[in-house]
C-alpha cells in the first residue's frame, strides 16, 4: 500500500540540519544520558530513559495518489520532451553545419573545375600552337624535299648527258 512514497524538501520546509549534524547531536545526547546515569548511581532500569529531541521534524510519508502519479508522469514527459528537443536542436545544428560544408565543398568543386578547365584550355592552345608550328615545319621540309628531288633529277640528267658525250 505504501510502497511508493515521496519525501521532498517541500515536506520539511523548516529542516536545515544535515545528516552529519544530526548524528553528532544524537551522539552528544547519548553521552549526556550515560553521564547522568553514572552520576546518579542508580541502576539503568530504575530510571526512565530521557526522550531525545531532534531538531528535524518527523518525516511524513506522502502516499502516491492518482493526482501525484499524473504529476510525476507529466514531469517525466516534460523531461523526455526536453531531452528530445535538445537532441532535435543538435540534429538541426548538425544539419546546418553539414549544409554549409556541402555548400563550401560545391564552391570548391566549381572552383577546381573552373581552374582545371582553364588549365585544359591553356594546354590545348599551347598544343595547337606547337602542332601548327610542327605542321609548318613539315610542309617546309616536304617542299624542300620536293625541290631537292627536282634538283637531283636535273643534276642526274646533266650527268647522264655529260657521260654520254664522253
Amino acid at each position: 500500500m505504501f510502497s511508493n512514497f515521496v519525501i521532498s524538501s517541500e515536506t520539511f520546509p523548516r529542516c536545515t540540519t544535515t545528516v552529519p549534524k544530526l548524528a553528532e547531536f544524537r551522539l552528544r545526547k547519548s553521552k549526556e544520558m550515560a553521564m547522568s546515569l553514572r552520576a546518579s548511581k542508580k541502576p539503568p532500569g530504575a530510571r526512565k530513559a530521557p526522550q531525545i529531541e531532534t531538531p528535524v521534524a518527523p518525516p511524513t510519508l506522502q502516499v502516491e495518489t492518482p493526482a501525484t502519479s499524473a504529476r510525476i508522469s507529466r514531469d517525466l514527459e516534460r523531461t523526455q520532451i526536453a531531452s528530445l528537443n535538445d537532441r532535435f536542436a543538435a540534429i538541426i545544428e548538425r544539419n546546418k553545419y553539414l549544409d554549409s560544408m556541402n555548400k563550401m565543398l560545391k564552391q570548391k568543386q566549381a572552383q577546381l573545375q573552373e581552374t582545371s578547365q582553364q588549365n585544359e584550355d591553356r594546354i590545348r592552345a599551347t598544343n595547337e600552337k606547337e602542332l601548327a608550328e610542327i605542321r609548318g615545319k613539315g610542309e617546309a621540309l616536304a617542299q624542300e624535299t620536293a625541290n631537292l628531288r627536282v634538283e637531283y633529277a636535273d643534276l642526274e640528267s646533266k650527268y647522264n648527258e655529260k657521260k654520254s658525250q664522253v
